[in-house]
């Protein structure tokens, strides 16, 4: 009979010792992925097209005689990418379209399917786009999500898709919902999202700019999402969700969906989407620390999904890129991540360089050492693991349940060798030195076998995984696990400690030398989340009683957190108590006292330095209902509580 605390230990107290945690609720991988718009035109219009759709979404090796003819080495490891975004063009390459003089090339004038004004659509457009999409799909991209950089030319006030601002909403919005039906119903494409925005708060997208581009104020975001879901569900495309607002940078993001979460159009959003810029630069947590964690925050008590939709940076070595991505699962904790081109025009930004033109790629570079950074996160995190939470920033891991295996990558950016420990609760490894892969960008050595070690801690559950990643390189570990015992209760015991966690956390969010954002606020909240985590570990879903446990734990936490900042008689602490006090007759008077005491102890300990005598009130009740005494028992489909 298992226990939710038998194999949590303290967090490491160096930066090179962490733990990985369960969180809660759990956290599904949707996939890596890309934008195809300009790389997507130039790869379907080449003779390579093939090659390119299995360099980047199958999961094999490509021989360097494939794209490369004439060079020598060893097979490229494919991307294996699973999510894409197809850009539906704005462009008409008619008469009357205003022509930008700026444009960067063919391959950015991106076809639209209505080119003329209140005109027939034209589904032959496209088809370089169109064909290489064809072909991911084939090699298992199992998402599509469709966007928009600009609507159609004669939509916008500049008549040209080129920078301006929208003059005609009622026509986009019905343009976008029959390209959707269309890309459903005719190019059984796997379309699961629409996403209407391209960085339409930026105020950059003035008319002649070299890419195609709108600015699109909130309030009419929010006119055009309620629209736009009506004109999807007539359809019958009620699952195709609607993503917001794709803004440039993750606090533009932010002060987008405060607005629009407070109005009407709150209801049609599936999704948020950010950008992982500010301005060109890579968005850098030192110089915006707690930004991504509020909008991860915000999303989840909005209960909606974030992808990082769009990122690229001009550093070769991938090593900035590695950081953005741990970066960004560590505050933000996206379901999804996109690279925005992977093929780029003669610029550092792409994993491969080429020079562009209408027939295709041409003069093609081998993929520099970004690509093979970025091909550790592809082919170990893979679609549908269940990520956990790492409580220092070097490491990402996913756990597969169905494989029974966990997949790490680690990330060294200092200039010498760095040796991470990494502790493992609740889990049980099966074998002690698993496959082990590195990555050394500055000497161009890629995927070189090297070892890790699994060391079984002193609980029989727990183990650490110990790796030695050289400078400047980036590894990745893949573990087998042994079965470990399932939870089968949560006992009174644990209803009391899991109350003393959540007061913590609650009281350091709420005290000012600290707050939501500090790194101790989210560890206690991460060791909160993956205690009840491990309490429901066995079944697929926690059932209703679980969660109405855990919320009376909460409002007795908060009740506690609220009086010590604003007071008894304030709304926010009365309504915490109502709540709790509420439940004192299903879980028994001891233990609801027992709780109660305890969380007041770890509050005036916080405030005082002395619990002032509740802890001991908390282990007098405990005793007498019985430490070991199942609250919730846990069933392979079911729970029950205690009566």
């Amino acid at each position: 009979m298992g226990s939710v605390f038998s194999t949590l230990g303290p967090l490491g107290s160096g930066s090179d010792t962490a733990q990985a945690l369960l969180q809660y609720p759990r956290s599904r991988w949707e996939g890596w992925g890309c934008s195809l718009a300009w790389s997507g035109k130039v790869m379907g219009a080449s003779s390579d097209v093939e090659a390119w759709a299995d360099l980047f979404f199958s999961m094999g090796e490509l021989s360097m005689s494939s794209l490369w003819p004439g060079r020598q080495g060893p097979p490229v490891p494919c991307l294996g990418m699973n999510l894409v975004r197809y850009n539906i063009g704005g462009v008409g390459n008619v008469q009357r379209e205003r022509r930008s003089k700026t444009s960067r090339g063919w391959h950015a004038e991106v076809e639209g399917f209505q080119p003329e004004e209140h005109g027939a659509f034209d589904w032959e457009r496209d088809a370089e786009q169109r064909k290489i999409l064809a072909l991911a799909v084939e090699r298992g991209v199992d998402a599509v999500e469709l966007f928009s950089n600009a609507p159609m030319w004669w939509m916008m006030d500049s008549r040209s898709s080129f920078g301006g601002y929208l003059a005609n909403a009622d026509a986009f919005v019905n343009y976008l919902a029959e390209v959707t039906n269309h890309a459903r119903s005719e190019w059984h494409t796997p379309v699961v999202a629409l996403s209407p925005f391209n960085e339409p708060s930026a105020g950059w997208w003035k008319y002649p700019k070299d890419q195609e581009g709108c600015n699109i104020p909130v309030d009419l975001q929010e006119s055009i999402l309620l629209k736009l879901r009506g004109e999807l569900d007539t359809r019958g495309l009620e699952d195709v969700i609607l993503s917001a607002s794709d803004e440039n940078t993750c606090e533009a993001a932010l002060r987008s969906w405060e607005k629009l979460r407070g109005g009407a159009a709150r209801d049609c959003v599936g999704r948020l989407n950010c950008h992982g810029y500010d301005g060109l630069r890579p968005w850098s947590e030192s110089w915006h620390p707690g930004v991504r964690r509020k909008l991860s925050l915000l999303a989840r008590s909005d209960d909606l999904p974030v992808w990082m939709s769009e990122y690229g940076c001009s550093d070769t070595s991938g090593m900035v890129l590695a950081q953005s991505i741990l970066e960004d699962m560590h505050h933000l904790k996206p379901t999804g991540w996109c690279y925005w081109q992977v093929l780029e025009h003669k610029c550092s930004w792409g994993l491969v360089e080429a020079s562009f033109s209408d027939s295709g790629a041409s003069e093609v570079s081998p993929p520099n050492a970004k690509y093979y950074v970025f091909a550790h996160f592809t082919r170990f995190l893979r679609p549908g693991l269940e990520m956990l939470h790492c409580t220092e920033p070097w490491a990402l891991v996913g756990r597969s349940r169905e494989d029974a295996t966990l997949a790490c990558v680690f990330v060294n950016k200092g200039s010498s060798p760095r040796r991470f420990s990494l502790a493992f609760p609740m889990f049980k490894a099966a074998e002690e030195r698993p496959e082990t892969v590195v990555s050394e960008p500055h000497l161009e050595r890629f995927f070189v076998k090297s070892t890790a070690v699994c060391v079984r801690g002193d609980d029989e559950n727990g183990f650490e995984l110990h790796v030695e990643v050289p400078a400047d390189a980036i590894c990745s570990v893949k573990v087998a696990l042994a079965t470990s015992p399932a939870v089968t209760r949560v006992t009174a015991a644990e209803v009391v400690e899991l109350g003393r966690l959540a007061t913590k956390a609650a009281m350091l969010e709420l005290d000012s030398e600290y707050g939501v954002c500090h790194k101790f606020t989210e560890e206690s909240w991460a060791l909160f989340e993956h205690v009840l985590a491990s309490a429901v570990d066995d079944v697929e879903e926690a059932p209703p009683i679980f969660d109405r446990t855990r919320w009376y734990i909460e409002r007795c936490a908060w009740g506690v957190a609220n009086e010590r900042k604003f007071g008894k008689n304030h709304g926010e602490t009365k309504q915490c108590w109502q709540d709790f006090h509420a439940e004192k007759d299903r879980v028994g008077d001891d233990l609801h006292w027992a709780l109660f005491n305890a969380c007041w102890a770890v509050g005036n300990h916080h405030s005082y330095g002395d619990d002032e005598g509740a802890e001991e009130k908390a282990l007098k009740l405990l005793s007498s209902v019985g430490p070991d005494t199942p609250v919730v028992t846990i069933v392979r489909e079911s729970a029950i509580v205690r009566e």
